[in-house]
């Protein structure tokens, strides 16, 4: 990574004039580290040349040409700060927000730097003391233009440009440690000890003290739960800080800036180094003492709260923390690795956990994942639903899978429950059939994986649902699950293993596009209408973000063009349509994707069998009445221990963080937030 990031600029050569422009910077400097050892060793000699290359045409020509390439790159940042002057853009400007004053004073002293350079070796020419004969042709340049001069003011431009040039550089050095062009030094540290193969497969587990927080010992006196003031960053988050560029690219990407949302991830981060570097006086104070001698501003910077609206004299608002979509699309973009996901989800977590401060609308969706198992309160015995109707029977799996079960088909809560989705998880279910593969599903017993909780920032629900569905699948004996839900793709195959379930798991596209390269379906209805193909963010967030596109070619009359690496698909894209050769239900008329369907041209799918019971969709519709108590299978009365031990874990804690005055969602805990709800009792039961 080191590699292709630092040296080789990959992420930043995604964008191709600004990616440009830094390349030739970047290199610009390192090839003309030789010439500043050059102006060092004439200071004392005036016919100083580096040993072995120090007179070769070669080298005198690459110190030249990076010269006149750093002069083109700054001239196309100054372009490109014009074009997107933020006081003309507004919004628009990825530099909105950034310090633009600093970045032209940069701009001015890299241009000194190279014009100095070429001043004093130009006038090395006219003066015999020029080390390369030949080779250097803006310096040569340069040097015909100042022979005019004479020998005499060659001599005192000579020495003047090298003492300019030294004092240039200089000056330029300490100027860049009190700027965001402290990055020079401090971006390949940070691209070094960035996650890997990057920063968006799974959230990183809540740590304190370095250690990852275990539910079961965690005391809410002693350990700290998420990030609730900035000296609770990680090293690695303080070193982000540290590191951003400023340059707006993760700004430009994400959707809720773009959609007129106050969140901006570039201000969320300078707003935290902005914070950090001004309370840093208090939290290096030895002792209260030295604190009360503090400056009443570095004082009144310490008192103010991680998070909290302009009132408050929050440092992040609560409106810029909540319109995150934990798309990644900044994670992905910035050519830094800084990983801004840690900062908002570690902010989330302190809010929901201690502070008991999140949305309202956030409160329904949580008590249901507790008490019901998905988002919207349907409750398990209606995951099965989607299968009626099909023309052929879905295994659902009560105890072990057994020898037979090739996959473990992860049908999701929008597969199971809403209504649009289970089409599509019908016409999975009808390729599947249709090409020979044995798959179950776990019905009643499924729950939801706990990822909309740990985006929102409760960790604590998700592990207890996490926990409860990795019980289910060991205790299965499954290894191989095919999801259709991006989030539980994301959920089980990057994150689960954190909690000690390691699975082999599919995205359904990567599952159906092996089929189709292995013969097991043939597509044959030809596309005649263009369709947009969606690439689920967190679905591009992993190995399977390429699957959709790499069936498309084997649809009959399919004009195919890949999706954006933001996720966005380019207008004009197409996305297929498949069925086998084989007979099989309509229902196994799918587009490569999670978010529809589509059939053949004039032709709509029909329904085999008796319609669904149900055809209210839970986002549309209010949650249907509690369904019937059902009887607990063999499999879920050996489970029901460990269940019993987690909810004592889970109820010590709970009453631990109630003491002190902290969770909303424990029962009788005071409520810091009218946002906040009350927990169910019978979860502790």
């Amino acid at each position: 990574m080191q590699l292709t990031e630092v040296l080789g600029q990959r992420k930043l050569l995604r964008w191709s004039a600004p990616g440009v422009a830094h390349f030739l910077t970047f290199w610009g400097f390192i090839i003309l580290v030789l010439t500043i050892i050059e102006a060092y060793g004439d200071l004392f000699d005036v016919t100083f040349a580096i040993p072995l290359i120090g007179h070769w045409a070669v080298t005198g020509f690459a110190e030249d040409l990076f010269a006149v390439a750093v002069l083109a790159g700054i001239g196309m940042f100054a372009v490109i700060r014009l074009r997107g002057d933020p006081r003309r853009a507004g919004r628009a400007s990825r530099f909105a927000g950034s310090h633009t004053g600093a970045a032209w004073l940069v701009l001015a002293g890299i241009f000194l730097v190279i014009a100095t350079l070429l001043l004093y070796r130009g006038a090395q020419v006219n003066t015999g003391d020029f080390p390369y004969p030949h080779g250097a042709f803006a310096s040569q340049a340069v040097g015909h233009w100042l022979r005019p001069l004479g020998r005499g003011a060659n001599d005192g431009v000579e020495t003047a440009g090298i003492l300019a040039q030294l004092a240039v550089l200089l000056g330029f050095l300490v100027f860049v440690t009190y700027s965001k062009h402290l990055h020079i030094f401090l971006a390949p540290v940070n691209v070094l000890f960035s996650r890997r193969p990057d920063g968006l497969r799974g959230l990183e587990p809540m740590r304190s003290d370095g250690k990852v927080l275990d539910f079961e010992e965690a005391d809410p006196d002693a350990d700290v739960f998420g990030i609730g003031k900035i000296e609770d960053l990680s090293w690695k988050g303080m070193l982000d800080l540290a590191t951003c560029t400023e340059c707006g690219r993760c700004q430009s990407q994400c959707p809720a800036w773009a959609t007129g949302k106050p969140l901006s991830p570039k201000m969320v981060i300078l707003d935290l180094r902005d914070h950090a570097l001004a309370k840093a006086p208090y939290l290096l104070a030895g002792s209260g003492e030295a604190r009360g001698q503090l400056p009443e501003p570095v004082r009144k910077e310490a008192e103010r709260p991680l998070v909290g609206d302009a009132a408050a004299g929050g440092v992040i608002d609560p409106d810029v923390l909540w319109s995150c979509t934990s798309c990644g699309a900044c994670v992905e973009e910035c050519p830094v690795d800084i990983e801004h996901l840690d900062h908002i989800t570690g902010m989330r977590r302190h809010q929901v956990l201690i502070e008991s401060a999140f949305p309202a609308e956030a409160a329904s969706m949580l008590r249901n994942l507790e008490n019901k198992g998905d988002p919207w309160g349907m409750g398990g015995p209606r995951r099965a639903e989607w299968a009626e109707g099909l023309g052929f029977e879905v295994p659902v799996l009560d105890g072990a899978a057994g020898g037979e079960v090739e996959y473990l088909f992860w049908v999701g809560c929008a597969g199971a429950l809403e209504d649009r989705a289970k089409k599509t998880t019908r016409a999975i279910a009808g390729l599947l059939h249709a090409a020979g593969v044995k798959f179950a599903v776990l019905g009643p017993a499924e729950t939801c994986t706990g990822d909309p909780a740990r985006r929102m920032g409760n960790e604590f629900v998700y592990s207890m649902l996490a926990q409860q569905n990795i019980a289910t699948l060991n205790g299965a004996g499954v290894r191989k699950i095919v999801a259709s839900c991006p989030h539980c793709f994301n959920a089980i195959a990057n994150e689960y293993p954190q909690l000690g379930g390691d699975y082999e798991v599919v995205h359904h596209t990567q599952l159906l596009a092996r089929l189709v390269a292995e013969g097991r379906l043939a597509p044959v209805t030809p596309v005649a209408e263009k369709v947009t193909y969606h690439d689920p963010c967190f679905r591009r967030c992993t190995a399977a973000r390429s699957a959709g596109s790499a069936a498309a070619p084997a649809v009959p009359g399919c004009g195919w063009k890949n999706g954006s690496a933001s996720g966005s698909a380019p207008s004009g894209s197409t996305r297929p349509s498949a069925r086998t050769r084989t007979p099989s239900p309509p229902a196994a008329r799918t587009a490569w994707s999670c978010s529809a369907t589509l059939s053949a041209p004039g032709k709509a799918p029909a329904r085999r069998g008796k319609p669904s019971k149900s055809s209210t969709s839970p986002s549309s519709s209010p949650a249907p009445s509690a369904p019937p108590a059902r009887r607990p299978t063999p499999a879920r009365q050996a489970r029901a221990p460990a269940r019993a031990a987690r909810r004592l874990t889970q109820a010590r804690l709970a009453r631990a963080l109630a003491e002190r005055g902290g969770i909303g969602w424990i029962p009788g805990a005071p409520s810091r937030s009218a946002t906040a709800y009350s927990r169910s009792p019978s979860r502790f039961s």
